[in-house]
């Protein structure tokens, strides 16, 4: 290998490792927090049993949002959709009292489930100014929609849509605290929030969809 072709490499090598570090340092000055399009109302604790049975149906979609690419299918992630979110529904319903039954078929349930999960996984333009700084410069931003809860009761004849957006901020003083992410961007804790409202007080919607 000659010298020419040696530092050819070199460069591209360290353009590598340039890339890597500033990833790293977007991801560990950041702390990151799902955050509802419309508050939830309050709900309560406990519900006396209904005594009524829920046969529902759910349909999930899942795609990826970059910069470059723009937005993809990811089919990879629906059935460990599935398994994650299932528990969920069924904790949800029996704890008001239902009885629970899952039917494939949407068109002979009587209440349907649509979850969308939609993550940008691109840097906002702002992240990368924190990226580049090492924290220094502080950001935040939004990642609009990236999970989408829509609930319908079809006995009731109501319906309501949950977006949820991601909030991200960006600072080098969030770097001993980045680790709670990992638990405030809970998929689950936020779509059980979502469905027990619409449980609780789906008679005060009727049809609605957030503002936008």
């Amino acid at each position: 290998m000659n010298r020419a072709a040696f530092k050819s490499v070199g460069i591209r090598f360290l353009g590598i490792i340039i890339i890597v570090v500033i990833t790293l340092s977007l991801q560990s000055c950041s702390v990151s927090y799902y955050k509802h399009r419309n508050e939830l109302l309050a709900t309560t604790d406990y519900l006396p049993s209904s005594d009524c049975t829920i046969s529902y149906s759910l349909a999930i979609r899942s795609t990826l949002t970059t910069n470059t690419y723009g937005t993809i299918e990811n089919r990879k992630r629906i059935n460990k959709m599935k398994s994650d979110y299932l528990p969920s529904i069924e904790r949800v319903f029996q704890h008001y009292g239902y009885n629970v039954e899952s039917e494939s078929d949407q068109t002979q349930s009587n209440f349907h489930i649509l979850i969308e999960e939609s993550p940008k996984v691109s840097a906002l333009p702002q992240e990368w100014l924190t990226g580049l700084s090492f924290g220094l410069i502080p950001s935040w931003g939004k990642r609009p929609a990236e999970l989408t809860f829509e609930f319908t009761d079809k006995q009731k004849e109501i319906s309501k849509k949950y977006i949820i957006d991601t909030i991200s901020i960006g600072h080098i003083s969030l770097f001993p605290i980045f680790w709670l992410t990992f638990f405030t961007l809970d998929n689950n804790k936020t779509f059980e929030k979502s469905l027990s409202e619409f449980i609780e007080h789906g008679h005060e919607f009727k049809t609605q969809t957030p503002k936008a």
